[in-house]
Formats: structure tokens, C-alpha cells, sequence
């Protein structure tokens, strides 16, 4: 992740929302390329993966676990993948068991942002908050994991395709082992025929 105070960040943008004022950008993979996306656009690419009110990330890039909530203590968006802890939700905004129509902040509202991390419309620069530290923390968690599964698929497709290459070495090593017993036999068996000649001309005389 690049803060906006680090020279590295000077020229760069974030590659989904061309934002250049973001407070944070995070590197990751996008489309098949690692990509500058700020928090925002992390968090709206990924939101079942992480409560968007508590801004609670539900996997940890350390460990296997999978802080996901239970069952009965989430709400799922009734649009998208967004999953909400219960206990987030004010009891007034609560969905009743039968209807269970919830819609999370960013379907609520699809032209706000859930992190708002770059100059407003009138230039003013962002009040770095403890919220919004939250939510640039949230991201950079998410961040971690994709990664951390990334590199977990690069290094088992590397020993795959490094057993791959010693199968093969064995292969090939085999087959010329077999191709020069073939070459010694039929070698052999050349001066073989050509001494059983030799002799049968030596009788003859």
C-alpha cells in the first residue's frame, strides 16, 4: 500500500476510478495485471468480504480462518454479495425474518462511495479520520489476502510445473538409455552377422 505522502505516489492513479488524490493505493491483481486501486474501488469490487458498516475484514492473510458471521448473525444484501453483522444494524432498520429485503449502504445509495478518500468536488483536502482509517485498513486487509492466495497459486503452480520438468528429465533420460541399449544391440548383432560371414568364407576356402 502507497500513502499519498510517499514520492512513489506522485505519478500514480488509482486504474479503475483514475482518482490521483486518494489517500491510499493499494497493488494488487486487476484483470489479469497488478494494478494501483484505491480503497474505494477495493472495497466496491470485493463487498462480501468484508461488513460495510463496521468495516470489519472477514479473512485474515495470517492465519486459514474465516471470520465470515454465522448465520444468524448476518444479513446478506438482497442485491449484492454484502455481508452485514447483525449486530451492526440498528434495530429500526432491522429486515423482519419474512421479508429479508435488506440492501447494504452501496446499493442503497450506487453514486456514493463506501470510502470516501479523495478531494472533494471543491478541492478541499480529506480529514484523515479514525473511520476513515478504518476503512483504508479494511481494504488493505482484503488487499493482503487476494495477494497472499495469489502467491499461494504462483508457488504451487511453480512446483507443479518443477515436478513437471523432472518427469520429464526422468523421461528423457530413460529413452536415451533405452535408445543407445537398442543402438549397443543392433551394434552387436552387425559384427555378430558380418564374423559368421567371415568364418563361412574362410570354410568355403
Amino acid at each position: 500500500m502507497i500513502l499519498s505522502n510517499s514520492p512513489q505516489m506522485e505519478t500514480q492513479q488509482c486504474n479503475v476510478c483514475r482518482s490521483a488524490d486518494a489517500v491510499a493505493l493499494h497493488n494488487l491483481h486487476h484483470r489479469g495485471a497488478l494494478a494501483f486501486l484505491c480503497s474505494a474501488c477495493v472495497l466496491r469490487r470485493h463487498p462480501g468480504k468484508f461488513c460495510p458498516l463496521c468495516f470489519e475484514a472477514y479473512d485474515d492473510a495470517t492465519t486459514t480462518a474465516n471470520t465470515r458471521p454465522s448465520a444468524h448473525s448476518r444479513i446478506t444484501c438482497h442485491r449484492c454479495t454484502a455481508v452485514v453483522h447483525s449486530a451492526c444494524l440498528p434495530s429500526s432498520v432491522r429486515p423482519s425474518s419474512t421479508t429479508l429485503r435488506y440492501l447494504c449502504p452501496q446499493c442503497s445509495h450506487p453514486s456514493s462511495s463506501p470510502v470516501v478518500d479523495s478531494k472533494s468536488d471543491d478541492g478541499r483536502p480529506v480529514v484523515f479520520t479514525r473511520d476513515l482509517a478504518k476503512q483504508i485498513f479494511c481494504a488493505a486487509k482484503i488487499v493482503s489476502v487476494i495477494m497472499h492466495k495469489a502467491a499461494a497459486a504462483a508457488r504451487a503452480d511453480a512446483e507443479q510445473k518443477a515436478g513437471e520438468a523432472i518427469a520429464a528429465k526422468k523421461k528423457a533420460k530413460q529413452a536415451i538409455e533405452r535408445a543407445s541399449y537398442v543402438m549397443a544391440n543392433e551394434q552387436a548383432r552387425v559384427i555378430a552377422n558380418q564374423q559368421e560371414e567371415d568364418d563361412s568364407d574362410i570354410d568355403d576356402e
